[in-house]
């Protein structure tokens, strides 16, 4: 999640090498700078849920799944810190962003969710490579899938339920939706309503 932009200068590379010397992390959108502050437990282990589903279903293959601390810049040089994303291209340990992501995954605390499902997604969807978008809610069982079709505009579909499960074509893996909850408090209602 980011709190109000920052005024500082918004070269991408000064801006990272300012970045690496900050004990927060601060992300560049559209020449403004905002600092990521913490999240809830609760986004944080839906956000952990499905970067271990990924990690586990994709371990051995072409494709990494990576964590928060993750810069993502697109062709605009904007930087963000998406919850998730998958990139299918090898890295060097020395990189400081991944420019190829093929999945992206924002779990939408209520202080930051406008800004993720708005300008966030404007930067995403700048990603050539991107073909997936996963907007998840934290406190119940409900996402959004949004995938980039071939004549290139992007279709949004609403996954909701934990009976239900989120089909990932750009990875040819599905999640179910129980996974993706595991241990939170969605779960524990569903089952003191069950």
């Amino acid at each position: 999640m980011a709190e109000p932009a920052l005024k500082l200068p918004p070269d991408p590379d000064a801006f990272l090498d300012w970045e690496m010397r900050q004990a927060e992390r601060y992300e560049l959108v559209f020449g403004d700078v905002r600092i990521m502050v913490g999240a809830a437990m609760g986004h944080n282990t839906v956000a952990d849920n499905i970067h271990v589903a990924f990690a586990n279903r994709l371990r051995g293959g072409a494709c990494r799944a990576w964590r928060a601390d993750t810069r993502v810049r697109n062709p605009n040089d904007d930087l963000t810190y998406p919850d998730v994303v998958v990139s299918c291209t090898p890295r060097r340990p020395d990189e400081l962003f991944i420019d190829d992501p093929v999945l992206i995954i924002e779990v939408l605390p209520p202080s930051t969710s406008h800004y993720d499902q708005t300008e966030k997604r404007w930067v995403y969807q700048a990603i050539p490579t991107l073909q997936q978008l996963v907007y998840v809610a934290p406190d119940k069982a409900k996402l959004e899938l949004v995938t980039r079709e071939p004549d290139g505009s992007w279709r949004s579909v609403f996954v909701t339920g934990l009976d239900a499960e989120l089909p990932l074509a750009s990875l040819d893996i599905t999640l179910p939706m129980t996974e993706i909850y595991a241990d939170t408090a969605v779960a524990e209602q569903a089952k003191g309503a069950g």
